[in-house]
């Protein structure tokens, strides 16, 4: 996809200064970090007006949160996703939608995109 005002960019987000602009896409990152790296993203995403966030969850009631070692696989394995208005993070929003949900075949967890308007 092309556009004049339109630029996309490959950041590692946890280290390099984010770009001003509109809305960030994370899709299927924050699974991978521990709490502490999440909430250090999280503040940098504070002055932007959108956030298109895609995580792995586990299907039906789950522990949200559940600290990991980043790089060690993600919480599905102990019940658990990442929830970025709860505890620990209770990240600010006005709005919240469902873009999208793909349930995983074998009770594999679902794949769920939202769509977060910022503060």
């Amino acid at each position: 996809f092309k556009n004049d005002n339109l630029e996309f960019l490959c950041l590692d987000i946890s280290k390099d200064n984010l770009p001003n602009a509109d809305c960030v896409i994370i899709r299927q990152v924050l699974q991978h970090l521990s709490n502490t790296e999440i909430k250090q993203i999280l503040k940098k995403l504070q002055d932007y007006k959108y956030l298109i966030l895609t995580e792995h969850l586990p299907i039906g009631d789950f522990t949200a949160n559940k600290d990991i070692i980043s790089g060690q696989g993600i919480r599905l394995k102990q019940n658990s996703g990442v929830n970025i208005l709860k505890a620990p993070f209770n990240f600010r929003i006005k709005k919240e939608k469902q873009l999208q949900e793909y349930i995983l075949d074998n009770n594999k967890g679902r794949i769920i995109t939202m769509l977060y308007s910022i503060f």
